[in-house]
Order: structure tokens, then C-alpha cells, then sequence
């Protein structure tokens, strides 16, 4: 597909919005900057969450790990998601790392055929051994033809925090927990 987004297994897209829009409420203040995100239902079962006007990464493997975990909304599960990086060009599919009891970290592959893991809330990258199989990919182009939720959010864009370049920032096997 090639642009940013966020497939969410299980959830309407009404309680996908209100996640997010927890999301937005708990973010930084530095210097902010409103998005538009789109929340559609595909005709085959999930919902798909779009960007737009795009998403500085360290938003989108955030909102990944938060869709995961909504604290507030019940009812949303399984978020898995696609990004690329805007320093190298590299595409990472990304999901939530199971095997990580706190739940601070994704873990993928990338187009290169590397296996990532990301931690959170920083978006800081680490290779590692372990391989991992990126989420597939489904083919999206249905998205455009189906009505769904827009709304806007206002989030901190500040470069000083978040890998915004989205690049490996750390070691392999980097022990986040440590």
C-alpha cells in the first residue's frame, strides 16, 4: 500500500476514535500541530485506521501499542500497523510483542528483511537476532470507496523527542527492561 496506517483486528470505529482521541489527550504539549486521521470498517471485518495528511512515526507505533492496550475503551484488540521511515525509506510492519509482559514494545521486520523491535513510548529501534515475521500486508484499495470517520487531533511534533526519522537507534537486542 505504502502509506501509514493502522489495522485494528477487533472494534468499531466509533470506539477506535475514542481511543485515539484518549491518546491525543495524553500527549506531550511542546509544539503542536492538528491531523486529520480516518477511521474506516473494511469489508472484510477490521478497521483501518488512516492518515491523511501522515503522522509523525513516534504517533503511529505509539497509537499500535495503545490500541493494543486501551485503559479507557473496551472493546479494541489486536492492532497491528505499517509505517515508513521518513530518514531511510525503510517500511516496517509492526505488532505488539507478546512475549514482553509490560507491553512497551512492538516488534516487526523490515523491507530490508530485518527484525525489529521497538520500544515505547520513545519509538527508539533495535535489530535483533529473533527472527520475526512482519504482519502481512492486506490489500487496502477498498478503503477509498467505504465511508467512515474523520475527525482531527491535536498532537506535540516536537523533533527533540521520538526518533522522528524513525531509524534503528540502538544496539541488537538492546535489554529495554534493564
Amino acid at each position: 500500500m505504502g502509506q501509514d496506517w493502522i489495522l485494528v483486528q477487533q472494534g468499531k470505529p466509533e470506539l477506535v476514535e475514542k481511543a485515539i482521541q484518549n491518546y491525543a489527550s495524553n500527549c506531550r504539549n511542546e509544539k503542536l500541530k492538528g491531523f486529520r486521521i480516518s477511521v474506516v470498517k473494511h469489508p472484510s471485518g477490521f478497521v483501518a485506521v488512516t492518515f491523511p495528511d501522515g503522522l509523525p512515526p513516534y504517533d503511529i507505533v505509539n497509537l499500535i501499542g495503545w490500541l493494543n492496550q486501551p485503559s479507557e475503551v473496551k472493546g479494541i484488540r489486536g492492532a497491528v500497523g505499517w509505517l515508513t521511515s521518513p530518514e531511510s525509506g525503510l517500511r516496517y510492519g509492526l505488532k505488539s510483542d507478546s512475549g514482553n509482559r509490560l507491553g512497551d514494545t512492538l516488534i516487526g521486520r523490515s523491507s530490508d528483511g530485518n527484525s525489529v523491535q521497538v520500544y515505547l513510548p520513545e519509538a527508539a529501534i533495535c535489530p535483533i537476532s529473533r527472527r520475526v515475521d512482519s504482519p502481512l500486508e492486506p490489500d487496502t484499495s477498498a478503503i477509498q470507496t467505504v465511508p467512515g470517520l474523520t475527525f482531527t487531533v491535536t498532537l506535540d511534533v516536537d523533533p527533540s523527542f521520538g526518533n522522528p526519522g524513525f531509524k534503528v537507534t540502538h544496539s541488537r537486542d538492546t535489554n529495554w527492561n534493564k
